[in-house]
């Protein structure tokens, strides 16, 4: 601020009734408030790693007298940008509308790693039986929406490892659950998602060890943990 590194949270209060504010609780916010107005211009940035979106929303008092990349807000698209340097304008003489452009699409983790086919995949397990008898009471979407989209993005996430949907599909049971869909027994048939039990078993050492009963649909075993 005028210069000066500050720490944030930073306010500073002016002389003529101007007040700035700086906050960041996982946005980095701006407000600036001039005589009164709540505030005349808020400024949010968001930090996605590879870009950033910024968002500004200013006081209707300053309608007809901004300029720069969101035009000058007068309700005439046709006049936006049309002098100034290149440089700080963009392409001089290109009509504008007066809303500034549309940021870009959100990260997508299938697209990070060209797996949008195989996530597509292992998750259609939830179009398939059992899972089917529950879609016309609790619909999946598809690759670009609903449970379908959240289910491969979860795969993706993992690279594509199966088992990372299998969380997904018990969420979709316990939807169909209380629309009175039975799906209790939906991992005797995905057989990337085998039943997990915790078991507890005394020895005759009087220790007290823990097994992980493995059940895949068609056989059983014990594992000792740790």
């Amino acid at each position: 601020v005028d210069d000066v590194s500050v720490n944030l949270p930073y306010i500073k209060n002016y002389n003529n009734g101007d007040r700035v504010e700086i906050i960041n609780n996982g946005q980095l916010e701006i407000l600036l408030y001039s005589k009164g107005r709540n505030p005349s211009v808020r400024l949010r940035a968001t930090d996605y790693g590879t870009w950033i979106n910024a968002e500004m929303w200013l006081h209707g008092s300053c309608a007809d007298v901004t300029e720069g990349m969101c035009g000058n807000w007068n309700g005439n698209p046709n006049d936006d940008l049309t002098g100034g340097s290149g440089n700080t304008l963009g392409v001089l003489h290109q009509l504008y509308d007066e809303n500034c452009p549309a940021p870009p699409p959100p990260p997508d983790p299938c697209r990070d790693i060209d797996g949008h086919d195989e996530a597509e995949r292992i998750c259609s397990a939830l179009i398939n039986d059992p899972f089917s008898n529950c879609n016309t009471a609790v619909p999946v979407g598809d690759r670009d929406e609903g449970l379908m989209k959240q289910c491969m993005m979860d795969v993706c996430l993992c690279f594509n490892d199966p088992s990372c949907a299998c969380a997904q599909f018990d969420d979709y049971a316990s939807l169909c659950q209380n629309h009175a869909v039975d799906l209790s027994k939906w991992r005797e048939d995905v057989d990337f998602c085998p039943y997990l039990c915790l078991l507890q078993h005394n020895t005759t050492r009087r220790e007290r060890l823990q097994f992980l009963h493995v059940w895949t649909g068609t056989q059983s075993r014990l594992e000792l943990l740790g």
